[in-house]
């Protein structure tokens, strides 16, 4: 097959797909690192756009077809000449021609892929022509993903990724699974072996939107094609979550905030839920990450980035100002650390603590919590669930059954996503604030 055609041809046919696309390729000897037998490795270098990138021959092909290139992988450079002339010929030592037209035969192969692309990103090349057979497949898929977000400090993201990937991979039941067995149908069987083995539509909306992260990605690496894409309109519509009203109401909020335990877990649950909620319905994490240099205690108020929204919103991240309620001061005085700048203010984390560990140590607290908050409420008679995050949710709830704008109580809450509204939100004075964060405690 090599032989059909000649060097020059394919010289000619390489020198001609160029002229059709910005990016050029060549075959050079990487004399950065020599080997030992004092040879230097083939390899593909790629330029687009003043960038370069080398990749080894090994990772481009199988060189099992390419007999020549096989035997000789890494050549002197009295050998590369002797490849790079004008007309290579074949000697005992060195089959010069047979190495020049199996590498044009690879370029040739490697050009019209770079053409077909359409627009070309290094990632995209990377995706197409390299040996990553192993990225297609939805475990390594998921494994790449929990890598990166592990590296990235998003411990917590992560185990989200691994549950998703354990419950996907239980169901399938295949090892080999790759992104072509995965379409509408495989989808609503999914939901269905769920819900028979007791999960909730939730559940199935939180395990399927790792997976649809997945062929997102996939699809702009180029390996995924639209008609392939199993989710949307007209394909599988993965269930959104139940809004379930979780806000307290003032009779609750008052025997809360009357209520006052002995057992110092109990109150410590207490402590946490009622900052909690005293402040914007910060979470456990925000909370656990403050530090006293984030308080102005002269101005009775403190500010924070939510952990949630630091990474999805880089460019226009918003701080969530907060008035210091008398009562959250009167928690912080109860169980903060020293109130040196750089000390966090509650004794949850430690500096020394990884993320991984930190998000474990917010796992174990708020599950304390929620088991001393479960008994608080059956002393004192508070009817319906409760739980840490219930504080979020009454502080919303409060604001606005005294009628606070839905502007303020978005700005409040931190959310990030609401562009439109965000003239209003930056037109709250201080003095208004303080007032709003007065009423939380206005119990009727």
């Amino acid at each position: 097959m090599l032989k059909c055609m000649s060097v020059e041809k394919l010289t000619y046919k390489i020198l001609q797909i160029m002229k059709t696309i910005e990016t050029t390729t060549a075959f050079i000897l990487e004399k950065r690192h020599p080997l030992k037998d004092e040879t230097y490795p083939i390899k593909l270098r790629v330029t687009h756009s003043r960038v370069q990138k080398y990749f080894s021959l090994s990772k481009i092909v199988n060189l099992d077809d390419f007999k020549a290139v096989q035997q000789h992988p890494s050549l002197t450079e009295n050998q590369w000449s002797k490849v790079q002339g004008s007309k290579p010929r074949n000697t005992e030592d060195l089959n010069a021609k047979d190495i020049a037209l199996e590498l044009n035969t690879i370029e040739s192969s490697i050009l019209e892929k770079i053409a077909g692309m359409g627009e070309f990103t290094f990632k995209k090349f990377e995706t197409l022509i390299l040996k990553r057979s192993d990225k297609r497949l939805i475990r390594e898929a998921y494994k790449a993903r929990i890598r990166k977000l592990s590296e990235t400090d998003r411990a917590g993201t992560a185990s989200s990724y691994e549950c998703s990937m354990n419950s996907i991979m239980k169901f399938a039941a295949n090892e080999k699974l790759n992104f072509d067995n995965i379409d509408q149908e495989f989808c609503e069987k999914y939901e269905k072996w769920m819900l028979t083995n007791s999960k909730s539509l939730t559940t199935v909306g939180i395990y399927l939107r790792p997976l649809r992260s997945l062929f997102n990605e996939a699809m702009q690496d180029g390996f995924v094609k639209l008609e392939k894409y199993p989710f949307g309109v007209k394909r599988y519509e993965i269930p959104g979550t139940t809004n379930k009203k979780k806000a307290l109401n003032d009779k609750d909020l008052k025997l809360l905030f009357s209520y006052n335990s002995e057992n110092r877990f109990e109150q410590r649950a207490l402590d946490y839920w009622k900052f909690s909620y005293i402040s914007n319905g910060i979470n456990l994490k925000d909370m656990a990450q403050l530090r006293f240099k984030d308080i102005d205690f002269a101005a009775e108020k403190f500010s924070f980035i939510r952990e949630k929204t630091k990474r999805s919103n880089r460019q226009h991240q918003t701080k969530v100002e907060v008035f210091l309620h008398p009562v959250a001061l009167e928690i912080i005085n109860r169980l903060g650390n020293d109130q040196h700048p750089d000390n966090f203010v509650f004794p949850i984390f430690t500096n020394e603590m990884t993320a991984a560990q930190r998000t474990m140590q917010t796992k174990i607290l708020i599950s304390n919590i929620n088991a001393n908050l479960k008994r608080i409420a059956g002393k004192i008679e508070i009817t319906g669930a409760i739980s840490f995050y219930y504080a979020r949710h009454s502080f919303a709830t409060k604001l606005k059954r005294k009628g606070i704008s839905t502007e303020f109580i978005k700005e409040s809450l931190g959310h990030s996503n609401i562009e439109i509204t965000q003239n209003y939100l930056d037109s709250f004075e201080d003095k208004y604030k303080k007032s709003v964060s007065e009423t939380l405690t206005d119990f009727e």
